[in-house]
Parts: C-alpha cells; sequence; structure tokens
C-alpha cells in the first residue's frame, strides 16, 4: 500500500516517499501572477524531477510523500483564511486516477492548519459551452455551492496558465468572497525566450 512505501517515488531507492537525491533535483517553482489573487504559492517547478513526481501523484496513486509535500507547502501559505477549498477536478478524469488529489491536499491542509473546508466548488460541464469562447467557458466552469467565506485559500495540484484558478476565484468572489489565495504543489515554468525570440 502506498502508506508503507519504502521506497523513493522517483528513483525507486531507499526512502520514505522521496529520496535526499530526488529532492536536490526539484526546481524552486516561480508561480504566475494571477489576476485578483492576494497570492500564489507553489512548491515545486513542474520539470524533471518535480514533473515525475507530481504524474507519481496523480496517475499512479503514490501518495507516500504527500504529507511531507504538503507540510512543506503549508510553511508557506498564508494562514489569516477563514476556510479552504479544492480545485473540482473533472469527475470522468477523477474516476480514472482513482483519486482527487486538490480535493485529498485540501483536507491535509485544512488538518495542518486547523483551518475549515468549504463546500466544493461546482463544475459545470454541459454541451452548450462548445459553443462558447474561451473567456466565456471561464466565465461558466465553476459555481459555489452556497455563501462562500470571506477569506478563502484555493488549492490545486499544479498550475500552468492560472486560468483555471482565476476562473475558480472568480466563482468564490460572486459567492460573497473578499479575499482568494490559491496554493498548489507545482508550478509550470514559464516559456524562456532566446535574444531571437525562440523558445529555449
Amino acid at each position: 500500500m502506498w502508506l508503507f512505501e519504502d521506497s523513493c517515488v522517483i528513483c525507486d531507492a531507499a526512502a520514505n516517499g522521496i529520496c535526499s537525491s530526488c529532492v536536490d533535483q526539484l526546481v524552486t517553482a516561480e508561480p504566475p501572477r494571477l489576476l485578483d489573487i492576494s497570492s500564489v504559492t507553489a512548491l515545486f517547478s513542474y520539470e524533471g524531477v518535480g514533473a515525475q513526481l507530481l504524474q507519481a501523484l496523480k496517475f499512479k496513486n503514490r501518495r507516500a510523500v504527500l504529507g511531507t509535500l504538503v507540510d512543506a507547502l503549508c510553511e508557506s501559505l498564508p494562514t489569516d483564511v477563514d476556510a479552504i477549498v479544492a480545485v473540482p477536478g473533472h469527475p470522468v478524469r477523477v474516476r480514472e486516477r482513482g483519486v482527487d488529489l486538490p480535493a485529498v491536499m485540501a483536507r491535509r491542509i485544512s488538518r495542518r492548519l486547523d483551518i475549515p473546508t468549504a463546500e466544493p466548488l461546482l463544475r459545470i460541464d454541459d454541451g452548450s459551452q462548445m459553443t462558447r469562447d474561451r473567456s466565456e467557458r471561464l466565465s461558466i466552469e465553476f459555481r459555489a455551492v452556497r455563501s462562500a467565506p470571506h477569506r478563502m485559500l484555493l488549492v490545486d495540484d499544479v498550475v500552468t496558465t492560472g486560468a483555471t484558478a482565476v476562473a475558480c476565484a472568480d466563482a468564490l468572489r460572486l459567492a460573497g468572497s473578499a479575499s482568494v489565495s490559491f496554493a498548489a504543489l507545482a508550478a509550470t515554468p514559464a516559456p524562456k525566450f532566446t535574444h531571437q525570440g525562440a523558445v529555449s
């Protein structure tokens, strides 16, 4: 069982979840600045060992290291929040993976910081979205079930462009939140350009 793994989830060396060599290869995240989100926190960059680590968590259900990662993430999180909520995953993908990683993270952060979790957000996926442009889809993709607490911490496993986080934050503000912070384990690195403008 994943609770009792005695090998590194990356290289299978003897370790409790992840070995020190793989930890040393993690690249510090540079999370994006997101519109109307108070703060954005991420532990590591989604590249190299960081990408392998997150893939092991999401697709192989190797969660022995998750507690350690959540503890490290909590060291940098704001504590002046009223509740925590996870970015809802697509139901089909959650069933395929057998785990809703953001929801698991939210519960662990809740216990670690002694902050309650809020009523889950609803993900809106109906056929009519196929005829809408991207901005319209993002504006209706998520909805709060009921009134949201004043200060919220939104949790996901990885942040890429940040569009999903912004859409969730918009839904929380519509439900009454005045401030939304965001946290993820990983952040996709921004494209790097050469002096000629090409992606490196």
